[in-house]
This record gives C-alpha cells, structure tokens and sequence, in this order.
C-alpha cells in the first residue's frame, strides 16, 4: 500500500538519513526512480543554503528528542527545480524503545504556497495603494490651504477693486468699458464660487458628498456666464426650457452641465450651426 501510494512520498530512513525504500509518490514528486535513489543520503533533497546550515541533521535530532518533527520549506527536484514540501519525520523504535530509523512523509503543496505568495503580493500593492492614497490625501489638503487662502486673496482685492470702480467711477466709463467692467465683475464672482466649490469637492473625496436643493436654471445661467466667450466665438446658441428644481451637489452639477456644452462645441461638425 505504502509502495503505490502517489500524493505522497513515503520513504524509510537509517539513522544517519540514508534511503532505505522509496515510494511512488516519492518519484512523483521529487523525480527520482528507487534504483537512482536507495543507499543516499536524504539531505540531496535540501537546498545548498539548508545544507550549510545543517537543516536535514537538525531535523533528524529534533525526531529522536521528540518523537517527531514537521517542516516546510523549498526542496529540490532531480531536475534541479524547487517544490515547497511539507515534511513530517517520524522516529522508528524497536522493542526496547530505542531510535533505529526514521519514517518520512512528504506532501508536495507547491501550489498552496505560490496562491500565498500572490495573496501577499496583493497586501503588499494593497498596502503600496493605501500610502499613494494618505500622500494624495495630504497633497488635496495642501491643496485646500492654497484654495481658501492664496487663490482668495488676490481674488478678494479683484472685487473690491471693481466695486470701488462701480460706486465711483462707473458713470465716466464709455458703454463698452462699462460692459466690460460689469463682465469683469461677474466673472469675479464666479470664480469665488468655483473656489468655493473646487474646496466642497475636494472634501467630498474624503467625506459623504453633500446634496442639497438647487434651481437648476440658476445653475445653468451660471455656467452659460462662465462660457459665454466659448458660445459667442463659436456662434452656438443654447436653448433650455424651464428646469426643476432638484438635490444636486451643485459643483458637480454645473461640471456636467459645462462638460456637455464643451463637448458639444469641441466636436461640432464644421459648417452646421450649433444649436
């Protein structure tokens, strides 16, 4: 029974680890034929690292102290290739309970520790994917710091600038400077809100997004302002009956709304009216 058994190497050993009988699990596995085998040593299984540090002796000792001893490691073939072997060797005892050999039975689970190694791979990269993201975290709340400070204030003076031009001095500007002023101002003011709401969605990325009820005619009004030179340079007319209103995230709203009216433009068939 023990001869024709083939998932597992089932092999005798004398005290000082010669081969005494080989199985045909034991050729399955490690590719040796009994005749190639019988009469070595079992330490040709180990590595060239597990034989300088004296493994298969260790091994050996550990079984006469203990009765038994169980490994897995990289083991070698005849034809010089690796499996991961578990291994349990197992002291033989005659009448007067004194050690006279070894039984050793090999369980080849190469595939067990290659599917291991891709699961550890995969927490490794995991893990690389987590840091990628705690650094792109840290980048967006610079990101908020230059946003509600650096990007403001400039802006800031921009407005009160207008406004002291529109209080003061509004009258003595020709119509054109004057629809040129009012312009400057509009666009000033949407620029605040995209700020406004570039930081609302830079913490929704970290955070449940926020929805909230919004005029969605305000909403496109708003993005026709943003992109009234793109409309007027490419002579495209946008038409809209009356919207709802409706929970939106509004930045995210206008984003699409904008996005739809860009591409319309972008990919327009040259010589047809934009409508």
């Amino acid at each position: 029974m023990v001869v024709e058994v083939q998932d597992y190497a089932i092999l005798l050993l004398d005290m000082d680890g010669t081969i005494r009988n080989w199985n045909l699990g034991a050729e399955k596995i490690k590719g040796y034929k009994a005749e190639e085998i019988i009469g070595k040593n079992f330490r040709i299984f180990y590595t060239e690292q597990d034989r300088q540090n004296y493994r298969p002796e260790t091994l050996l000792k550990q079984a006469i102290e203990t009765g038994k001893a169980n490994d897995e490691g990289w083991r070698v073939r005849k034809d010089g290739t690796h499996f991961w072997g578990s291994i349990v060797i197992t002291a033989l005892h005659d009448e007067n309970n004194n050690v006279i050999g070894f039984s050793k039975v090999t369980r080849d689970l190469t595939e067990r520790k290659k599917a291991e190694e891709r699961l550890k791979n995969y927490a490794e990269k995991l893990e690389q994917k987590n840091e990628e993201l705690i650094k792109s975290n840290k980048e967006l709340e610079s990101f908020n710091y230059v946003a509600s400070h650096d990007l403001q204030e400039p802006l800031h003076k921009i407005q009160v600038f207008s406004d002291a031009v529109l209080l003061n001095d509004f009258e003595n500007l020709s119509e054109k400077g004057k629809r040129y002023l009012n312009r400057m101002f509009n666009a000033a003011k949407r620029m605040q809100q995209l700020i406004e709401d570039l930081l609302a969605f830079s913490r929704a990325t970290s955070s449940a997004a926020e929805f909230e009820n919004a005029d969605l005619n305000t909403l496109l009004y708003e993005v026709l302002s943003t992109m009234r030179s793109a409309i007027e340079d490419s002579h495209a007319v946008v038409k809209s009956s009356t919207l709802p209103a409706a929970r939106v995230i509004p930045f995210q709203f206008r984003q699409v709304l904008q996005n739809l009216i860009s591409n319309s433009i972008k990919y327009s068939k040259a010589g047809t009216p934009l409508k």
